[in-house]
């Protein structure tokens, strides 16, 4: 008697680094820079570095500026936004020379009668 199994579990999503080269991988690398905390900074250089569209790199420590701009030393913050091009660059010194201007950005939670808006004064 002949038994086949088979594993219907699905197979384990691949590491950013194990992927093709491109696009898929690019918002992979984009998507681990996302979930990085404040203290990671050398790891989102590292992994900006692997983000081969121009596009993509720039969002990816771009939008992690923003996030965590009261968290990022100056020297350091220097690093990241001499990865972006343009006004992008620009904007992002300006942001790091006065951090305290800018308040921290706040996920979007839907209104619902558990969650109403805040007043408005």
């Amino acid at each position: 008697m002949l038994l086949i199994a088979c594993d219907s579990s699905e197979p384990a999503p691949l590491a950013c680094a194990e992927m093709p080269v491109g696009l898929e991988q690019d918002q992979c690398f984009h998507k681990e820079i996302e979930a990085l905390s404040g203290a990671s900074i050398e790891d989102v250089i590292t992994k900006a570095q692997l983000i081969q569209d121009p596009i993509v790199r720039q969002a990816a420590v771009y939008a992690w500026v923003e996030d965590h701009i009261n968290e990022i030393p100056r020297d350091r913050g220097q690093a990241l936004c001499q990865m972006l091009d343009g006004r992008h660059q620009s904007h992002c010194m300006r942001l790091l020379s006065s951090p305290h201007l800018y308040e921290e950005r706040s996920p979007v939670v839907p209104n619902n009668p558990n969650n109403p808006p805040p007043p408005e004064n």
